[in-house]
């Protein structure tokens, strides 16, 4: 089975196993409302893998990688400026991450992305989550940043992409 052929099988076996909570409206599901409710949920693993890869990718130092999951006219806002587009968000947090302090700081260290809370609406979906940014020290996992996401996304050419990804510390104030 093809990879999306895998899920949608899944994802049936998994309703079928679903009983409704008392007082939930009983009765058969539609295909079409069966199918709608697949493709939320594979729009929102996509998702959740969209954000893992972006941790993945910035820990490794692959930026190039990392900006491909941004959409063309993708923004990435964080605590170095405001980046809009692939290369402009190649190329900023290559060189933010390059800094020797930086570099020094990511030796061994990797990111935890939590928490993801996910609202679908058609080719267009919004997240909030959770990021812990974790430092090996004397071989032991120390946890030096923490913080949340606010993303907006979009598919783009078949793909989920970051349209708008915004990056708070922990102490940060929620975007407007």
């Amino acid at each position: 089975m093809t990879r999306p052929t895998a899920r949608a099988a899944l994802a049936l076996v998994l309703l079928a196993a679903i009983r409704p909570m008392p007082g939930a409206a009983q009765g058969p599901v539609s295909e079409p409302a069966l199918a709608a409710r697949i493709a939320r949920l594979e729009a929102r693993e996509d998702i959740r893998r969209l954000m893992i890869e972006y941790g993945r990718t910035l820990d490794r130092g692959d930026y190039a990688a990392y900006s491909r999951l941004f959409a063309a006219d993708g923004e990435w806002v964080g605590s170095f400026g405001t980046f809009k587009g692939p290369a402009a968000i190649a190329a900023a947090v290559g060189k933010a991450m390059s800094a020797p302090a930086f570099a020094a700081l990511n030796v061994g260290a990797f990111h935890l992305m939590t928490n993801a809370i996910i609202d679908i609406d058609g080719d267009h979906a919004t997240a909030v989550s959770k990021w812990t940014f974790v430092r090996m020290v004397d071989h032991k996992p120390t946890l030096t940043y923490a913080g949340r996401y606010h993303d907006q996304f979009v598919v783009e050419r078949g793909t989920w992409r970051f349209q708008r990804r915004v990056t708070l510390a922990a102490t940060d104030p929620d975007p407007p």
